[in-house]
C-alpha cells in the first residue's frame, strides 16, 4: 500500500490535454496565411513556467517550421488571439507567397510523446495536404503537398489517438482501476465504462462545435477530485458488510457519466479550436472517442479478471488489496487536485 501511494504521488499532475495543437497554411494568389493554434497550459507546461502575450509569441514562432521550397518562413509580423474562456490561442501571420512547394517539418512539441499537431494546407480554399504528427520529427520532401487524406485514414489515426490518450493520462487510468477495485461483474463494469464513452462524447462534440468550452484550469482540479471522490465510494461500499459487488455498480452509472462530461472538456478544449468542420471533425470525433472506448476495455479486461482471482481465491487478502488500492488512489487524485489549483493559481 505504502508503495503504491508513493509511486502514485511521484507521478506529476499532467494535465488532461494532450498538448493538441493546429498548423494552418492557406494559399491564395500571392499571399501564404500561417495559422497555429495551441492550447496555452501546453506551452507553460513545455516553458515550465507562466507566458505572458510577449512570451507566448516567442514560444510559437520559435516552434513553428513551415517551408517554402528550401527556406524557412519567417514571421515579420503577427498576430494573437487568446480564448481566455477555452484556454487556446491561435497565432497567425500573412507573408508573400511566390508560388514555391510548401512543407511543414515537424510538430508543435516535438519532444512531447503525447502531442499531436493538425498539419493542414489549402490551396485556393480548397484543402490539398493534412496529417496528423507527433513527437517524431517530421521531414516532409519539399514539393508539392499530396492530395488530402480518405476519411477512414483519419478516422483510424484520431482512434489511434485516442486510445494513446487513455494510456498517457494516469488520472485517468486511476478512475478506470478505482471502478475495477470495487468488484461486480465484468457486464456491469462495461455498463460503467460506456456510460462514460457517452458522457464523453457529448461534451467533446458541444466543445468541438463552439457550442460550450469550459477553461482547462477549471476542469483539469475536477477531475482529480472526482478521482478521490469514486475511491471514497469504494471504501464505505467496502466497509459495509451487507455489500453485494455484483449490483454495487449500478449508482456508479451517474457518478461515471460525469466524469465523462468532466474528461471530455478537458480534450476538447484544445479540439475546439482547431477550426475543423465537416467530415474532418465528425471522423475525428468518432474516431477518437472509439479509441478512447478501446482503451478503457483494454483496462477493464487485463485487471477485473485478475482483481476477480485474487478476491475469490484469497477473500482477506483481496479485501486489503481492493480498500488499501482505493486509499492509494484517493490520496493520489487529493495530490493532483492540489497540485492543479496551485498551478492554475
Amino acid at each position: 500500500m505504502a508503495l503504491a501511494i508513493t509511486l502514485l504521488l511521484l507521478i506529476p499532475a499532467q494535465a488532461h490535454d494532450p498538448a493538441l495543437s493546429a498548423v494552418k497554411v492557406m494559399l491564395t494568389g500571392n499571399e501564404m496565411a500561417i495559422s497555429v493554434t495551441v492550447h496555452q497550459l501546453a506551452l507553460e507546461k513545455a516553458a515550465g513556467h507562466r507566458l505572458d502575450p510577449v512570451d507566448t509569441d516567442i514560444a510559437i514562432r520559435s516552434r513553428t517550421f513551415v517551408y517554402a521550397g528550401s527556406t524557412r518562413v519567417e514571421a515579420k509580423m503577427a498576430s494573437l488571439d487568446v480564448d481566455a474562456k477555452g484556454g487556446a490561442v491561435t497565432w497567425s501571420m500573412r507573408v508573400p507567397y511566390d508560388g514555391q512547394p510548401v512543407s511543414v517539418r515537424q510538430a508543435i512539441f516535438p519532444d512531447d510523446s503525447a502531442a499531436k499537431t493538425l498539419v493542414t494546407v489549402y490551396k485556393d480554399g480548397r484543402a490539398i495536404y493534412d496529417s496528423i504528427y507527433d513527437h517524431k520529427t517530421v521531414q516532409l520532401p519539399v514539393d508539392t503537398p499530396q492530395s488530402s487524406d480518405a476519411w477512414y485514414i483519419r478516422l483510424l489515426r484520431f482512434t489511434g489517438t485516442g486510445i494513446h490518450h487513455i494510456f498517457i493520462g494516469i488520472d485517468h487510468v486511476c478512475f478506470v482501476i478505482g471502478l475495477v477495485l470495487l468488484g461486480g461483474s465484468l457486464r456491469g463494469l462495461l455498463r460503467v465504462v460506456t456510460s462514460f464513452t457517452i458522457a464523453h462524447s457529448i461534451t467533446l462534440a458541444l466543445a468541438a462545435l463552439g457550442l460550450l468550452t469550459i477553461s482547462a484550469r477549471i476542469v483539469e482540479p475536477l477531475i482529480a477530485i472526482s478521482i478521490s471522490g469514486i475511491a471514497i465510494d469504494n471504501i464505505l461500499q467496502l466497509r459495509r458488510t451487507d455489500t453485494n459487488v455484483d449490483t454495487a455498480w449500478k449508482h456508479r452509472v451517474a457518478a461515471t457519466f460525469v466524469f465523462g462530461l468532466l474528461h471530455g472538456f478537458g480534450f476538447a478544449g484544445a479540439l475546439g479550436a482547431l477550426d475543423v468542420t465537416g467530415t474532418q471533425l465528425a471522423t475525428s470525433l468518432w474516431g477518437f472517442n472509439i479509441g478512447v472506448e478501446l482503451g478503457q476495455l483494454v483496462i477493464v479486461l487485463c485487471c477485473a479478471p485478475l482483481i476477480g482471482i485474487i478476491v475469490k481465491k484469497y477473500p482477506i487478502q483481496g479485501r486489503i488489496l481492493r480498500i488499501s488500492g482505493s486509499i492509494a488512489i484517493g490520496l493520489a487524485g487529493l495530490f493532483w487536485f492540489i497540485q492543479r489549483i496551485t498551478a492554475g493559481g
